[in-house]
């Protein structure tokens, strides 16, 4: 974690600068974070008092996120009111930079890039989707989205006041509904449209399902594990097993369907709920 007061003559300490930096606000980080902080509290203009970087815990891996990150403090808005304010930023990157990529043999690495559209991410963020999407969704508040270097790219937003509830089935249900809608939304499709074709059905079964979940399936120390063998009886395991021969034929129907919007990561951690809406981020 980095921390800092801004000094009287408007200065922050250098950790706390080359953190900001980092986080692609540039050599002059100050002014930029002041405008964002005052776009955040809906004030003309702000004062910066405090600012501080700190890593936003996730016990997860993630293929194309580099890091994520809570910058948060004080500002003095223009009524010298003092005000707090915070912005979660990913840092999102391409699937070779990953750690996770050098498990995996280098042959399959290269089948597996367009698997991994990394920069759809930042994309969308840029773009007009949050306008586009049906009512019951909405994205985060994108603050700033800013290329780090080729490879890597980090995006400022708003942190979500989500609420901690109980994914039953009565609310995965209502997700599949707002994610159908997606689907079939008219005004995204044209989005859609634009992003280059890479994580198709038959490339995900055969590039990503057959080389690194079926084989699993197929074994017995999956099933072995006390979380797996206490929630997975044998019918249910013989189930999946015939799911898992069945795809070249499932891949087959889906290619005779029309193409539709897919969320594309569309899990409870990136489906965040709040009073007035299910906030999707990716």
């Amino acid at each position: 974690m980095t921390a800092g007061a801004v000094a009287d003559d408007g200065l922050l300490d250098s950790a706390t600068l080359r953190g900001l930096a980092e986080l692609g606000l540039g050599p002059q980080p100050l002014p930029r974070l002041e405008a964002m902080v005052a776009a955040q509290l809906g004030r003309p203009r702000v004062r910066l008092l405090t600012a501080r970087r700190q890593a936003h815990p996730y016990n997860r891996p993630a293929l194309t996120t580099a890091g994520r990150h809570l910058v948060c403090g004080t500002a003095a808005d223009d009524t010298g009111r003092t005000r707090d304010y915070t912005f979660f930023v990913k840092v999102v990157q391409a699937w070779r930079k990953s750690p996770l990529s050098a498990e995996v043999p280098e042959p399959v690495r290269a089948q597996l890039t367009p698997l991994m559209p990394w920069r759809t991410e930042p994309d969308i963020y840029r773009g007009d989707l949050r306008r586009r999407l049906p009512r019951g969704l909405r994205l985060p508040h994108a603050y700033h989205v800013t290329d780090l270097d080729a490879e890597s790219a980090a995006i400022w937003l708003e942190r979500v006041p989500a609420r901690r509830v109980r994914w039953d089935l009565a609310r995965h249900r209502h997700a599949a509904h707002l994610l159908g809608r997606l689907a079939a939304s008219p005004s995204v499709a044209p989005l859609a449209a634009r992003v280059p074709v890479g994580r198709t059905a038959r490339r995900f079964a055969e590039h990503w399902l057959a080389v690194n979940v079926v084989p699993h399936l197929a074994g017995d120390a999956l099933w072995r594990q006390p979380h797996v063998a206490a929630s997975f009886d044998a019918p249910l395991r013989r189930r999946i097993l015939r799911a898992a021969a069945a795809l070249p034929a499932l891949v087959d129907e889906l290619e005779s369907l029309p193409t539709t919007t897919a969320h594309g990561d569309a899990c409870t951690d990136n489906l965040l709920l709040t009073r007035r809406a299910t906030t999707t981020s990716s």
